[in-house]
This record gives structure tokens, sequence and C-alpha cells, in this order.
């Protein structure tokens, strides 16, 4: 007796609505993510029991590393008016005044070097090199900031103490003898940013990221820099405890 022979059955799957789910996902993930900012130095905060967040608005944060090197990133609000770019060139404005105001030297920068500072993620180098620095492409800037071209004079870090016997002279002759990094704090104090200087003035602005490995000499040096500018509220960032 012959087999019944069976029809075939069509294998095809329609995978258009996948397709369009899997776009559609793809882009609220695009659109909601936070990239975050290339750092200079990989900190590995110490741990602790606190679970509150950082904010990831209004808030400038401080990395310091064991070698006592600083360098900050700054993020204001999304809105179009306190956006990262116009605080950054604000900024620069700000410590430029702040930097003839305390030293007498006057640090120029052109416009495109304006706008490559209002495009950057972290910064820290010595604020008369910081022209040099700008005009420099992304991947010398990354060597510049990481420390690599220290043999070359580069300096990566903003100072947070004198480091010449002429700076020195100048900070034990006035009453308001600033270090480079206080300068900038006291920029980064004068935003016009409302949501920044709440922040600041909550305890919330200015954030303090230390590697675990970093001595308390170091970090010490670093708050009390802030303290002497009247910066007394301000958080440590750290990495959430888990059970051994």
């Amino acid at each position: 007796m012959g087999r019944v022979k069976q029809n075939k059955k069509s294998t095809f799957i329609d995978m258009t609505a996948m397709s369009d789910v899997t776009v559609l996902l793809l882009t609220f993930f695009m659109l909601t993510s936070t990239f975050l900012a290339k750092a200079p130095y990989q900190a590995q905060t110490p741990p602790s029991v606190s679970t509150e967040e950082m904010p990831m608005n209004n808030v400038v944060e401080i990395l310091v590393n064991p070698q006592g090197k600083v360098w900050m990133t700054m993020n204001n609000d999304t809105a179009v008016s306190a956006s990262n770019e116009s605080m950054r060139k604000e900024l620069l404005q700000n410590m430029q005044a702040e930097y003839k105001e305390q030293t007498g030297k006057e640090v120029k920068f052109t416009a495109e070097q304006m706008e490559a500072f209002a495009k950057q993620g972290a910064f820290g180098v010595p604020f008369e090199q910081l022209p040099t620095f700008l005009s420099a492409d992304s991947e010398q800037q990354d060597a510049w900031l990481s420390g690599k071209e220290e043999a070359r004079g580069m300096k990566s870090g903003i100072p947070i103490k004198a480091q010449t016997e002429a700076e020195k002279e100048r900070i034990r002759s006035s009453k308001k003898g600033y270090t480079e990094y206080q300068m900038w704090i006291n920029a980064i104090s004068k935003t016009s940013n409302d949501g920044l200087k709440q922040a600041i003035s909550k305890g919330t602005g200015f954030s303090l990221k230390a590697d675990q490995n970093t001595s308390f000499e170091v970090v010490h040096m670093v708050m009390d820099n802030m303290q002497t500018v009247g910066k007394n509220k301000f958080t440590l960032v750290t990495a959430l405890k888990t059970d051994e």
C-alpha cells in the first residue's frame, strides 16, 4: 500500500513586527541612556554602606588619584539656558578673571579653544597650559591628561598647592592668596545656573571621588583647599559595600 503524501507546510516567519519592536527598544535606550564621560583615571572608590545615588546633573565631580592629581568634570541641566556647553564657556571666562585677579597674569583663549573647552568632559591641567591643551587633538589630550606627556613638560592635574617659590610668596603675602584649585572652585561657584548654585548650597554640588589607595594627607589637602574658600559642604563618592 502506498504512503500518503502529506502537503508541505511553509516555514516562513514574518519578522517585521519583531524588527519594529527591536528598533523601538534600541531607540528608547539610546535616547534615555546617560553616557559616561571619559575619565583620565579609573578610581577604585572605597566601600560604604550608603545607598544614596549621586546626582547626574548640577554637580561637579572632583577626581583625585593616589599621586594627588586632581581633575574635574562639570555636568549641568539639560535645559538650553544651562546646557553643559554654555556653562563650561562661562566657567572658563570666570576662571580667566579669577586667575588674573589672583596672579596678575592674563591667559587668553581663541574662539576655537573656547569651543573645545565647552565640549570637554574631564579637565585638569595647569591654567597657563590650558590654551595649548585645548588646541591639541583628542588623542594627545587623552595622553596629556593621563600623565603620559609629563616628561615633555605637559603637566596633568589642577595644582592644589604652590608650584614655585614665587607662587608660595604670592599665597603667603595675600589674605586671599588661592591655589589654582581654589580658583576653579571660586569660578564654578560664580555660575549663573541656579540649579548648580542651589546644589552647591545644599552640599550636593561638589562631589569628591578619590581612589581607595589615595592617602589621607592628599584627600585632606583637597578638602582643606575647599574649606579655605568657604565650601564646607560636599559629598564623597563610594562604592556599595557587599557582604563577604
